[in-house]
């Protein structure tokens, strides 16, 4: 096959001398990694207080997270937590939302369990804290 003895001779033809050859495929610079961590860094946490989580404290929200997801990477709930006690505070108000004109609170341990009421299970926000006793 001739095709690598035709590349050098097509280059020369259009003027591209092997030193040219050789600068067009030289590999680009490595990717700045640590650049690249620190743009996908989060910059938003949710924050679980209370003796009845496994893993207290703040929580990266690197992705949109459901709040029983989350409860899972915080490892779970301690066996003396009651999950029906629990809030979930959202810039500073206990949250609630409406299910049939009723106000219902967010945190509604057996109905998110259950799958019921998907509603129940809410997508967690920057900054919400949730309480679990």
């Amino acid at each position: 096959m001739r095709l690598p003895f035709l590349f050098p001779a097509m280059m020369l033809c259009l003027g591209i001398g092997l030193e040219g050859v050789s600068a067009q495929i030289q590999p680009p610079d490595p990717p700045q990694t640590a650049k690249r961590a620190q743009a996908a860094a989060p910059n938003k946490h949710v924050y679980f207080d209370g003796e009845g989580i496994a893993r207290p404290g703040p929580m990266d929200l690197v992705v949109p997270v459901r709040l029983l997801e989350a409860i899972g990477g915080r490892g779970g709930f301690k066996e003396s937590a009651n999950p029906e006690n629990s809030r979930i505070l959202r810039d500073g108000k206990l949250l609630y939302f409406e299910r049939a004109g009723v106000r219902i609170e967010a945190f509604q341990y057996s109905e998110m369990v259950s799958g019921q009421h998907p509603d129940s299970n809410p997508f967690l926000r920057d900054g919400d804290h949730i309480i679990v006793n």
